[in-house]
């Protein structure tokens, strides 16, 4: 699974609402992003490079924010949908790797991640109404296996 779209692509008629960053830094590499606020995130190297590094949708809860969201996933030809439930991404993707909690003062968070065809990270966040809140997915080699193996080992600690 690759994405080799940029997000001003997807949304070429709201362009105006992206801001461009060349020094950002994700999962401990510098390089150029594209951000709507901090929810959603697409990731590169460099600005150049065909195929995106990252991609990163926070806190999507509101029905503008989903139909924005899955709007954008559907302009990636991805299946998945902010709203739906843990069945759905575990029949799209099978059993996940781990699963990890997170609780804030405003929601629980649990995510589901997985390592796919050891190059892909993805991890989905289901809030405590069960529906789909969060996506994460990595698709460079080597960030990958580092945020799949940095993450699972917190995950670890904090079940202690």
């Amino acid at each position: 699974m690759n994405a080799q779209t940029y997000l001003i692509n997807c949304i070429s008629n709201n362009t105006g609402i992206i801001k461009e960053q060349y020094d950002f830094e994700y999962a401990g590499i510098c390089g150029y992003s594209e951000l709507i606020g901090w929810k959603i995130i697409f990731f590169r190297r460099k600005k150049t490079n065909l195929f995106l590094s990252a991609i990163c949708f926070s806190d999507i809860y509101s029905k503008e924010e989903i139909e924005f969201c899955n709007y954008i996933f559907e302009k990636l030809d991805f299946k998945i949908k902010f709203g739906c439930d843990i069945e759905e991404i575990i029949e799209l993707f099978g059993k996940e790797s781990y699963i990890s909690h997170i609780s804030y003062d405003y929601d629980d968070i649990y995510r589901y991640v997985y390592l796919l065809d050891e190059k892909t990270f993805a991890s989905f966040g289901f809030s405590d109404n069960k529906k789909l809140v969060e996506v994460e997915m990595i698709f460079d080699k080597d960030m990958a296996n580092d945020v799949f193996k940095s993450r699972k080992i917190v995950s670890e600690e904090f079940k202690l």
